[in-house]
């Protein structure tokens, strides 16, 4: 992990990070893969626009809903793309719910869960559907301050009504980015798939395969590199909300993290982190998910000084990522194949 952030810090001193116009939408290749990436302004006046399909209280206050990443491969009918709207409609309960892949027993061979997956994998297969589940329900937080209403009583105010919760105020959203076939997803400007649609398999399969963190450092060289907005909120001066993905190409590999992360003041920091890394030449993307969580009083204990710089600091999460306590990690590889039959 130190190697992928001293990598990052040394690009943004030499001033390699956001060359092109920020609203242009770029377009650059390595190998068999397309990159495909929009950075904009904030879209808050087009949010209404969302509401009837993304069912969340509200939306971020500073949302960047065009912003996009797409990582296509027109070889293998193949595209993982990161959007904003995706890992804001996480934040609904109901979705979450749908999308949740069912935790193993503890002690459930690696065999029998690959097995377990392929089987659901397999019921996707005549739809073209690709299995996208997430790996946690994040635990819910109430906001300091609701102590002072829990116990208060509402019988004697007239009209009042409850509101029924159906979103996660704190924006905690485990989106892992989307694979799909590139067929039922396609990218404007790109060219004609190099093989028929049925001939393509997407599957995704646990794996104990890590990602190879020390091919990250600053002695592999970036060929590109950029870092996305997705959406920002300070949870009514509560703390701070906030989603992002960067990504960097290399000669020989390419690699993807899209973060979630939650300060809360005075209470707890929460990471959501999802790590893409792919070999050129391999038919394959490792994935790795993240879920990283402390109160203040353990991140204290762990060294590390909840500071007003660090809160004012525009890379906090990055400075506290080290110090928040491991709760979950998941390690999976996402194949595409192209059929022989």
């Amino acid at each position: 992990i130190n190697a992928e952030y001293m990598g990052i810090q040394k690009m943004k001193k030499k001033g390699t990070i956001g060359l092109m116009g920020k609203s242009d939408p770029v377009i650059q290749t390595a190998k068999d893969w397309i990159v495909c990436y929009v950075k904009g302004d904030m879209t808050n006046k087009d949010v209404h626009l969302l509401s009837d399909t993304v069912k969340v209280h509200r939306f971020p206050d500073i949302f960047f809903g065009n912003n996009q990443i797409s990582f296509a491969n027109p070889k293998r009918d193949f595209v993982f793309n990161v959007f904003p709207v995706e890992a804001v409609q996480l934040c609904n309960f109901s979705v979450r719910e749908r999308q949740l892949l069912q935790e193993p027993a503890a002690t459930t061979p690696l065999e029998e869960e690959a097995k377990r997956i392929l089987e659901l994998n397999k019921k996707l297969e005549a739809t073209k559907e690709v299995f996208n589940p997430t790996n946690l329900i994040p635990p819910a937080i109430l906001a300091k301050e609701s102590d002072v209403w829990k116990d208060k009583d509402y019988e004697g105010i007239k009209d009042f009504q409850k509101i029924e919760i159906y979103s996660d105020w704190t924006f905690s959203t485990p989106y892992k980015g989307t694979s799909s076939y590139l067929s039922k997803k396609p990218i404007k400007n790109l060219p004609p798939l190099a093989i028929p649609p049925e001939k393509s398999s997407i599957i995704v399969i646990p794996t104990t395969d890590a990602i190879p963190f020390h091919k990250l450092g600053t002695d592999n060289p970036v060929l590109f590199f950029e870092e996305i907005p997705l959406f920002e909120d300070d949870l009514d001066d509560l703390g701070l909300a906030q989603s992002f993905a960067r990504f960097r190409v290399m000669n020989d590999s390419f690699y993807i993290l899209i973060r979630n992360y939650l300060r809360l003041d005075e209470m707890l920091v929460r990471i959501m982190d999802t790590r893409i890394y792919h070999a050129f030449g391999t038919d394959y993307l490792l994935r790795e998910f993240q879920y990283k969580e402390s109160k203040y009083t353990e991140l204290e204990k762990a060294g590390f000084k909840p500071t007003s710089e660090w809160v004012l600091n525009a890379a906090q999460s990055d400075a506290v990522f080290p110090s928040l306590g491991l709760k979950l990690k998941v390690l999976d590889k996402i194949i595409f194949q192209t059929l022989t039959i």
